[in-house]
């Protein structure tokens, strides 16, 4: 490997209640790309199916001290927003971007979604 250089640093995860392989790597990035499928009532069915939670993934960025967190990867039961147009899901993705912030402040936290683009800077 060359040496390490200057430049942007990504961090990007899929599936995964632990991230715990990951840490010393991320630590520090400029940007890190986390599935966060559920909420952070979902912890048992979370760690269950692999996935995290809000909290896991606010949690770690916190811990990893990432500058900014795209969360993605949403389980299908949340909305896209607070319309409360959708039957049967009683929280929208907003109320999850809520949740990760609780988890990391000082962390800016967005939520990915389709042909959505993201510029590091």
């Amino acid at each position: 490997m060359d040496p390490p250089r200057a430049g942007r640093v990504l961090a990007l995860l899929g599936d995964t209640s632990d991230a715990e392989g990951i840490v010393a790597a991320a630590r520090g990035c400029d940007l890190l790309v986390c599935e966060t499928t559920y909420d952070a009532g979902r912890d048992a069915k979370a760690r269950a199916w692999g996935h995290s939670t809000t909290t896991m993934t606010g949690e770690l960025a916190r811990r990893i001290h990432a500058k900014n967190l795209i969360i993605t990867h949403f389980s299908s039961r949340y909305t896209e927003s607070d319309d409360g147009n959708s039957a049967g899901n009683l929280m929208s993705v907003e109320t999850l971007l809520a949740e990760t912030r609780l988890a990391c402040p000082g962390t800016a936290v967005l939520a990915a979604s389709d042909l959505w683009s993201y510029e590091i800077s």
